[in-house]
């Protein structure tokens, strides 16, 4: 970025070349060239030899583009290196570490990253941003004044940049802007001194839809009534057709070109029996649909089409993570919210960062055109980066430290999932057209608090969050019974004591956490996590489970304005994970289905 002064060295430098057994190469040691074949061949077929692989810094002079510049006295081809960070703009002056490989005594370089852009002769102090706003909180439309004046008594301020959290921007000392869509946006101002310092600084805007709302602290639960109920979904396979929400032989290309009856195809692809089980959620969410967990799908072009008869074999859960799984067609996981009239909330598979074809910008493109608009998408990048079980969770760590954002592996993870979750919220607020149809999820882990607190800080970090982007919602997953054998005989006892010890302790402090940052609090994923022990599938087939999720879902309307119940159908057994399904299967009788039973009576008891 023009006129930014870069105060950091970059210490992470991210090697590109295959080397040989030996890391340390002497000067006449061949190198194996990354395009080259088992022959010992480019791609061209001319034989390759290089003598060394190099890396050294130094101050760039003489610099005429990214293919020819030099390095103390020293030509380099930079025509195929990768720039890092990519936003680096080279030039005479910058320090840089070039790596590369040495062919024929000329350093053909495979990385160019910025070591120190800063020029000695500038200060390195950055200017106090101060915002004053008036009002901070009120009803829709809401105008806002705002005012810098009071940045950096020195008075060398040369600019004032100010984003306000829905997607619009403005310059100048003073300015004002008004919110048409209710809402808690964050507003960043950005003031640049003389020697292109910069300092900035975020302040909260909370825009209410009545004044009931604004006099009340806005849509926090107060009782048992306002808690809506949402539903994730398992996996769909061949050799699971009781649980595939489909119909029996369903064929998807005749059903997509029968066409379309308003928001929906006409014809419908649905189990009677499924649409009528969960015609009560508000919410539904696709995580195991998009085989979000350790898919290294990365393009839109491998998503499943919407007439493709894979779409009835989804391979939700990859218990092997390293391979490309084919995501279900987002026109079917749309069709299914228009027809029960509930929200979308999607999770982003991680590796879709890195797309070569706009993922992201198909995506919203899709359901912007797709789904009823008067339903909300709520938009999650991933799932639980911070759980070590999953392969996106080293991902996002080697993201995250090719950029160069500090800490140790978990802060890194804390503060990348703030920025991609950020980059992809952006998308979709642009290709929406602002984001009153939209819910921005930050997602957090019940048992940490501690992560919340640095998500909620790296939110006002405009090099992680550049546009001031504030979430909607904090979503955590307070399961209950990780620690409880099912074997024994107080196992129920037990359960509700955990309610009182651990659950109710873990969603007061995020709750606490959510309110001072005027962020709703959520569930993703909910319900009882038995897997110790032999009695898992009795322990969740015994009736005494429905009092317990009726009291379940009792203290967490206490918290949370709506809790995604994990799962909707899936078979018992005493297996670790293999008894989340509040039904067995979809056509299990319901006084059978003990939890899928409570959770429908709750709904119904407390649907104001």
């Amino acid at each position: 970025m023009k006129g930014t002064i870069r105060k950091h060295l970059l210490t992470v430098i991210i090697s590109l070349l295959t080397m040989t057994a030996c890391n340390t190469a002497s000067v006449n040691s061949p190198v194996v060239d990354p395009d080259a074949n088992q022959k010992g061949q480019d791609s061209s077929g001319k034989s390759t030899r290089f003598e060394r692989a190099t890396s050294f810094r130094g101050i760039i002079s003489n610099f005429e583009s990214k293919s020819v510049f030099k390095v103390k006295d020293r030509s380099v081809d930079g025509s195929q290196a990768t720039i890092d960070p990519p936003a680096l703009q080279l030039a005479d002056g910058i320090e840089v570490e070039v790596e590369g490989l040495v062919e024929n005594g000329v350093l053909k370089a495979t990385q160019i990253t910025a070591v120190q852009t800063m020029p000695s002769d500038r200060k390195s102090t950055s200017p106090a941003a101060v915002i004053n706003a008036s009002p901070v909180k009120g009803v829709a439309p809401l105008a806002v004044n705002f005012d810098a004046s009071g940045s950096n008594p020195e008075g060398d301020i040369t600019q004032y940049q100010w984003i306000f959290g829905d997607g619009n921007q403005a310059s100048g000392m003073t300015t004002s802007h008004s919110y048409s869509q209710p809402g808690k946006y964050a507003v960043l101002l950005t003031v640049t001194d003389t020697d292109g310092n910069q300092g900035s600084i975020g302040l909260r805007i909370e825009v209410v839809a009545n004044e009931v709302d604004s006099q009340s602290g806005g849509n926090k639960p107060t009782d048992t009534s306002v808690m809506r109920v949402g539903e994730n979904f398992g996996y769909i396979a061949n050799d699971q057709q009781n649980n595939s929400p489909f119909v029996n032989n369903v064929d998807f290309s005749a059903a997509w070109k029968s066409g379309k009856s308003g928001y929906l195809v006409n014809t419908n692809v649905w189990k009677p029996e499924f649409l009528s089980d969960i015609s009560n959620y508000s919410v539904l969410r696709f995580l195991n649909w998009t085989a979000t967990n350790g898919n290294y799908i990365k393009n839109w072009s491998d998503v499943l089409l919407p007439t493709d008869p894979q779409n009835n074999n989804i391979q939700g859960y990859i218990p092997n993570p390293g391979g490309l799984y084919r995501v279900m067609a987002y026109e079917w996981q749309i069709d299914l919210c228009n027809r029960i009239g509930a929200d979308m909330w999607i999770t982003v598979p991680a590796h879709t960062d890195m797309s070569s074809d706009g993922y992201w910008n198909k995506l919203a493109k899709v359901i912007r055109d797709n789904l009823d608009p008067s339903l909300k998408v709520y938009i999650e990048y991933s799932n639980e980066l911070w759980n070590y079980a999953f392969e996106q969770r080293g991902y996002i760590n080697g993201r995250a430290q090719a950029a160069g954002v500090s800490g140790d592996d978990n802060t890194r993870v804390w503060k990348y999932t703030v920025k991609v979750s950020a980059d992809l919220w952006q998308v979709f607020i642009d290709e929406f057209g602002g984001r009153d149809r939209l819910k921005l999820v930050m997602p957090g882990q019940s048992a940490n608090p501690y992560m919340a607190e640095a998500h909620y800080q790296s939110l006002n970090d405009p090099s992680l969050n550049p546009n001031g982007l504030h979430p909607d919602v904090y979503a955590i997953a307070p399961y209950v019974g990780h620690q409880i054998n099912s074997s024994e005989s107080n196992v129920f006892a037990k359960l509700h004591a955990e309610l009182e010890s651990v659950t109710r302790p873990q969603l007061a402090k995020h709750r606490e956490l959510a309110d001072a940052n005027n962020v709703e609090l959520v569930t993703y994923e909910s319900g009882q996590h038995l897997f110790k022990g032999k009695s898992v599938a009795s322990v969740n087939r015994d009736p005494r489970m429905y009092t317990f999720y009726k009291d379940y879902l009792t203290m967490l309307s206490e918290y949370v304005p709506l809790t995604m119940n994990y799962q909707y159908s899936g078979r018992y057994s005493d297996k670790y994970g293999d008894a989340w399904g509040s039904k067995e299967f979809i056509s299990q009788p319901i006084e059978k289905a003990h939890k899928y039973r409570a959770i429908q009576d709750w709904i119904r008891e407390h649907r104001s």
